[in-house]
């Protein structure tokens, strides 16, 4: 269950160098001012992660560049004469079974891209020597 992060007004200040004074001087809370005056008060809520990230972006987009070239090469085979039949151009490797299997490929490819979880964020590492004062 997440906890529901709260906020609470500041009270309003005359000017704004006692607000910024305030701030300089005022260290008994850990909480931090949002630009709209108002202060979190327990944990940050958590970035939100999308479904789809950058990288399930290129898997999408390698996965249907797979499939446009598979169905381009599906294209033609036809005769220019209705009464000649040209078997070798209508069921030829490339019509019948190369484009097949780059279609299917390319719907396992984004069927990968969809169900691909996104990373988690990188958050930056903090050295020992620079936190201590």
């Amino acid at each position: 269950m997440s906890k529901k992060t709260t906020y609470h007004k500041r009270p309003a200040q005359a000017a704004t160098g006692k607000l910024q004074a305030a701030k300089a001087t005022d260290h008994s809370h850990s909480h931090k001012t949002t630009p709209a005056g108002t202060e979190k008060i327990g944990k940050q809520a958590p970035a939100k992660l999308f479904a789809i990230d950058r990288g399930n972006y290129k898997y999408i987009g390698i996965g249907l560049a797979v499939m446009v070239i598979g169905f381009a090469l599906m294209i033609g085979g036809g005769s220019d004469d209705p009464n000649v039949f040209n078997e070798e151009a209508l069921f030829s490797f490339t019509r019948i079974t190369l484009s097949t299997i780059l279609v299917i490929t390319g719907f396992v490819i984004e069927i990968y891209a969809i169900m691909k979880r996104p990373s988690p964020p990188r958050t930056p590492k903090t050295n020992a020597a620079t936190t201590e004062e």
